[in-house]
């Protein structure tokens, strides 16, 4: 009915200084992930630098006791005060990954179900892609990339455990695939050691990307809007390329022009989140004229094909016997 619930209605201090929720996640337990990041957080080792930071509430609102350190995780990935946690994903094992920025390069990390970070994740659970190799879509001539503006907004996890980050990557839609283990994702082609293969899209203006879901076919709707002249929301789907001899990710012909859509709402029209509803696609975000900006929602027709040909490949057994 809309009343508050006093059982969980908290104020949660990781130190001095100011403290920021990007992201909640409900576990199939009932338990709430909260993530985020600290600035000046007194559990970091440097507490002039800004972390990675995880909260996690019993369904009775209470910390998690067995989770980090009394219900609070804090992870430094670097010097300075840059590093931003903007998305979080619940893996189908209860690990939770994170992903955000840190001087310009996307960073992901993942934890265990108790808190610590995943050490088969990685280099001891964090993945700073700092070499992507990108796939460019929409893109005429030559495009240098100098990671001048990099933002990682989003994450998820594709059915075969491959996880995708996407964002803003020198002015374009910024994807990046890896692995299960941190590395080169499944359904990607092979890549020198350390580098990630990685989609730029681009619809003809400077764009960044802001949210994403993943339909149940692992196509990827990633939606956001142009950074310089935001007047109206752009749409992606990416689909797997689907060939043995040429694996990776496209943009779907199949939808709009060429697997991008844009839609005018208003004077300027800014895209923040994409959910299903249904076979739909809803996309939702702010648009207005001047100064008097107002809640946006579009819906778009959209076809899910529930049992994909090819399906994506497995990855291969960590373990496998003897």
């Amino acid at each position: 009915n809309g009343d508050k619930d006093p059982s969980l209605m908290k104020f949660v201090d990781f130190g001095i200084g100011d403290d920021f929720a990007e992201q909640v996640l409900i576990q199939p337990d009932g338990k709430i992930v909260v993530a985020g990041f600290a600035d000046n957080a007194t559990l970091l080792v440097d507490p002039d630098r800004v972390g990675f930071a995880l909260l996690r509430f019993n369904p009775d609102g209470k910390l998690d006791q067995g989770f980090g350190t009394q219900g609070k995780v804090l992870t430094e990935v670097g010097d300075g005060s840059s590093a931003r946690v903007r998305s979080a994903a619940l893996q189908p094992d209860g690990k939770i990954v994170l992903a955000g920025t840190h001087k310009s390069t996307f960073v992901v990390a993942r934890y265990n179900t108790d808190g610590s970070l995943d050490d088969s994740f990685g280099t001891n659970g964090l993945v700073r892609v700092e070499d992507p190799v990108f796939e460019q879509f929409g893109i005429t001539g030559t495009e240098a990339l100098d990671n001048s503006v990099v933002a990682a907004k989003a994450v998820g996890i594709l059915s075969n455990g491959d996880i995708v980050v996407s964002g803003a990557v020198d002015g374009d839609f910024g994807l990046v695939f890896l692995g299960t283990n941190g590395g080169n994702c499944t359904s990607c082609p092979l890549m020198s050691p350390g580098t990630h293969y990685s989609l730029l899209v681009d619809f003809g203006v400077a764009e960044a990307a802001y949210g994403m879901t993943i339909q149940p076919d692992n196509k990827i709707l990633v939606v956001g809007n142009s950074t310089t002249d935001p007047d109206s929301f752009k749409i992606a789907r990416i689909k797997a390329k689907g060939s043995v001899f040429f694996p990776g990710f496209e943009l779907d012909p199949a939808f709009g022009d060429g697997g991008q859509v844009t839609v005018d709402v208003a004077n300027l029209d800014f895209a923040r989140a994409v959910a299903l509803a249904g076979d739909n696609i809803v996309v939702a975000g702010y648009s207005g004229n001047g100064h008097d900006r107002d809640f946006s929602v579009v819906q778009l027709e959209n076809d899910i094909d529930v049992s994909p040909d090819p399906p994506l490949p497995e990855p291969p057994d960590p373990d496998p016997p003897m």
